[in-house]
């Protein structure tokens, strides 16, 4: 995923009403984050800011464990109350950052937020699940035709409606995992490229399976494997979340 170019449109909304220039109403914000290989940039773009404040483009994450806070301020903006602002940082993937605010600086370095945007909102409890702990490295590089980050989950409770039907092929092997690439979820359900280890086989859901980590010789053509490598080799099956409805479908 690093060496594509991607953009990502972050909605904004307002916090505060103390730092406006004008009181009539004037256009939203426009902001986004951009990445190409290891380079990442940010841009924002906003009117009706008082001119006589310093401002402060901040994005906020985590990664490892680790606080993300890149602060591209301090930013004034022009006469009329306008702000423009491209900024370049490097850091990990663009899932690492949760959140890119417009704050004021006050006399006493405190800052207010003005503008406050979620790189990727949460549109439902799947979002939840993929936090930085459970992050797991499931695929080879190069190895995955989702392109997703995934994440492992052990508590069945908090399993998706729509995955429920899985129940039963996850408490076999103790966990399913998660995917997230950008607003796109997946679910990966642990099992050997066997009939009866398919999830919900005569529905017609789970017809992509992967070989874990170390078995990329068998990523292509899983279906040339001999009948003891399919005893053997490990891998998942997965399928596409549906956000809205909370549904699963094939890939």
């Amino acid at each position: 995923m690093q060496g594509k170019y991607r953009k990502i449109i972050v909605p904004v909304k307002r916090e505060s009403e103390t730092y406006v220039f004008w009181k009539r109403e004037t256009a939203e914000p426009v902001c986004y984050v951009e990445s190409y290989k290891e380079k990442r940039a940010v841009f924002f773009h906003g009117r009706n800011l008082h001119p006589q404040i310093t401002y402060h483009l901040i994005l906020i994450g985590s990664s490892d464990g680790q606080v993300l806070h890149e602060d591209f301020g301090p930013l004034r903006t022009g006469g009329s109350g306008e702000l423009q602002c491209y900024k370049t940082f490097g850091g990990p993937e663009l899932e690492a950052y949760r959140f890119c605010l417009l704050c004021a600086e006050r006399e006493d370095k405190e800052m207010d937020i003005v503008y406050k945007g979620e790189l990727f909102p949460a549109e439902s409890c799947w979002t939840d699940l993929c936090c930085p702990e459970k992050r797991l490295e499931a695929f080879s590089a190069g190895c995955d035709e989702t392109g997703a980050q995934w994440f492992r989950v052990e508590a069945f409770d908090s399993l998706p409606v729509g995955a429920k039907g899985c129940r039963t092929w996850m408490e076999k092997y103790g966990h399913y995992i998660i995917g997230r690439k950008e607003m796109q979820y997946y679910i990966g359900v642990p099992g050997r490229f066997l009939q009866r280890e398919q999830p919900l086989r005569e529905e017609g859901i789970f017809l992509l399976w992967q070989p874990i980590r170390g078995g990329e010789a068998f990523f292509e053509r899983p279906d040339l494997m001999t009948p003891k490598q399919q005893e053997e080799i490990f891998g998942y099956w997965i399928a596409e979340l549906d956000a809205e409805s909370d549904s699963l479908k094939a890939l």
